[in-house]
């Protein structure tokens, strides 16, 4: 795949032939696309089912204030399900702060550590009927 120059000014970086400017400049142009995308490619790594159109990203973009929010700190914005066992729908998608986001993996998710904790002492007792198991 041949590549060329990026079209924006003042950046010396390598665009894919069928696109004008490198992946860098494209995401600072287009926030809201950039976004959707990566949402999208992030479902697809994880193998979650995505039926989320750009437009309906968008207004869910403007109404919840996502794209000026969003970022890696305790209360920046990311997107969540409702309901895990579905995909990225309309109806199923909801704005958290990164520290929500990260109690309801605990508290919900695989990480829980009283169900963790719970599950290896049953492995134990089923493997060792006379181990002391706490009640």
């Amino acid at each position: 795949m041949k590549r060329r120059l990026c079209s924006t000014p003042g950046c010396f970086k390598t665009a894919k032939a069928d696109r004008k400017r490198c992946a860098t400049c494209d995401a600072h142009t287009n926030p809201l696309r950039y976004a959707y995308r990566h949402l999208k490619a992030n479902a697809k790594r994880r193998g979650k089912h995505f039926d989320l159109t750009l437009d309906e990203f968008a207004d869910f973009a403007r109404r919840t204030e996502y794209l000026t929010r969003r970022g890696r700190t305790a209360t920046s914005y990311h997107i969540d399900r409702i309901d895990p066992t579905q995909g990225y729908t309309a109806g199923n998608i909801q704005v958290l702060t990164n520290r929500e986001n990260v109690l309801k993996q605990r508290t919900e998710g695989s990480w829980n550590p009283a169900r963790r904790q719970m599950e290896f002492y049953t492995f134990v007792s089923a493997a060792n009927p006379y181990a002391d198991v706490p009640s």
